[in-house]
C-alpha cells in the first residue's frame, strides 16, 4: 500500500486533501520491522505516531495482575502510538509485529503542525483516543475479571 493510500484510511487523516496527505508523506520516513520484533515498549517515551503500511501488529498491555493482555490487533491503514504524541508521555503498550511489518512514522513535529493548521483531525483524533481507550478499559476490566475467577 503506497504511503498516501495508507493515510487516507486512517479515521484521523481521511478529510485531508490530497496535497496535504502528500506533504504528511514527504515529512515522515518509513521503516520495516520483522515478526516477531517490538515496535513500541510499554513506558518508553513516544514522540511520534505510526500508520502501518503493510502487515499486522498486536497492541498488548500488563494488567495490574501481571496478566498479558492484548488490547488491539492492527492492519494496513491502521495507526498506533498516537496518544504519546498528545501528551508527551510513556507508550501506554507494548506494539508487536505478528509479521513482517512496513509503517510510515510520523514525528511530533510533523503531527503538531498538522493539528494546529487542520482542527478537523484534532476532532477525528479525539474520536479515535476515546474510542481506543473504552476498548482498552473494557479489555482491562475483563482481565482483571478473569484474574479475580481464577483465584476464586
Amino acid at each position: 500500500m503506497l504511503p498516501t493510500e495508507a493515510l487516507r484510511k486512517v479515521s484521523i487523516f481521511e478529510d485531508l486533501e490530497e496535497s496535504l496527505l502528500r506533504l504528511l508523506t514527504v515529512r515522515s520516513r518509513e521503516k520495516t520491522f520483522a515478526a516477531g520484533e517490538r515496535l513500541m515498549v510499554q513506558g518508553e517515551a513516544g514522540t511520534s505516531l505510526c500508520v502501518l503500511l503493510e502487515g499486522r501488529v498486536s497492541v498488548e498491555q500488563r494488567a495490574p495482575s501481571g496478566q498479558l493482555v492484548q488490547l488491539a490487533e492492527r492492519g494496513a491503514g491502521e495507526c498506533f502510538g498516537e496518544m504519546s504524541l498528545i501528551d508527551s508521555g510513556g507508550r501506554s503498550a507494548d506494539v508487536i509485529a505478528l509479521e513482517d511489518c512496513r509503517v510510515l512514522i510520523v514525528n511530533q513535529d510533523t503531527f503538531e503542525q498538522l493539528v494546529l493548521g487542520h482542527p478537523r483531525s484534532a476532532l477525528a483524533m479525539m474520536r479515535t483516543l476515546v474510542r481506543r481507550l473504552r476498548d482498552q478499559s473494557q479489555k482491562m476490566a475483563e482481565a482483571a475479571s478473569q484474574s479475580s475467577a481464577d483465584e476464586g
